[in-house]
């Protein structure tokens, strides 16, 4: 399952109906008894209500140091890096047959030099790559690490030939290449996390004006997101 356009998608809808205010970071929330202030380099927005929907150590630098015993536990939350290595491969490219219906495959940790998970996105969704292939290439936290301060050429150095023993040819099929280096790309989850989380969303704070949502205060990932997203909605509804 998949949305056609790509996941911008869903925030390009969602600005069609709300105010939505791109390239205007909030660096200062003002929390009182009647409501919040979020201070931007474009003016002050006033609410009652506010939703961090941020990595933890962007909420952190927001909240710190009122935050709570139980929002801080969560804002505390490291991540895990990765790159995002996509590949256009030339018209004509010839996937292994094994893999010309699967749409992404994960490489265990005990055979892994870089790759954590390839995805061959034309299976996912056909409007990914018309007239080649595209695929994704996601390298595993440690080796992020490593590579995610260095140049694009070090990474597809250290990337392809390690591709090649899974889509054999690959090297000499490469039309295209774009780069994402993500920093926060999936937050750890440590003996405790999910107490964490209960902890936070069972706190009784009738009075509580500024809700955490994101990948860290529910499931580990872009569903988890929405779900806290939803969760937190629905507590702002119900005061």
């Amino acid at each position: 399952m998949t949305i056609q356009g790509g996941i911008g998608a869903i925030p390009d809808a969602l600005a069609t109906l709300l105010d939505v205010r791109p390239s205007t970071p909030v660096v200062q929330l003002e929390i009182c008894d009647r409501g919040v202030t979020a201070v931007t380099d474009a003016g002050e927005f006033q609410a009652d209500h506010v939703i961090v929907a941020a990595p933890a150590h962007v909420a952190q630098d927001l909240l710190s140091p009122n935050a709570t015993p139980a929002e801080a536990e969560l804002l505390a939350c490291t991540y895990s890096a990765t790159v995002n290595v996509c590949l256009g491969l030339r018209y004509g490219y010839q996937l292994p047959k094994a893999l010309r219906d699967v749409y992404g495959f994960l490489i265990p940790a005990r055979e892994r030099e870089h790759i954590a998970a390839v995805s061959i996105e034309r299976n996912k969704s056909p409007d990914r790559a018309k007239g080649g292939e595209l695929v994704a290439v996601f390298l595993s936290g440690e080796a992020a690490d490593r590579l995610l301060a260095t140049s694009d050429a070090d990474v597809l150095a250290a990337v392809l030939p390690e591709l090649e023993r899974y889509l054999p040819g690959v090297d000499s099929a490469v039309t295209m290449t774009h780069l994402v280096r993500w920093p926060a790309a999936e937050p750890r989850s440590p003996v405790g996390r999910a107490r964490a989380v209960a902890a936070y969303r069972a706190a009784p704070r009738p009075d509580r004006r500024v809700l955490l949502a994101g990948d860290y205060v529910a499931l580990p990932w872009t569903d988890g997101a929405a779900e806290s997203g939803a969760w937190a909605a629905a507590e702002v509804i119900g005061q």
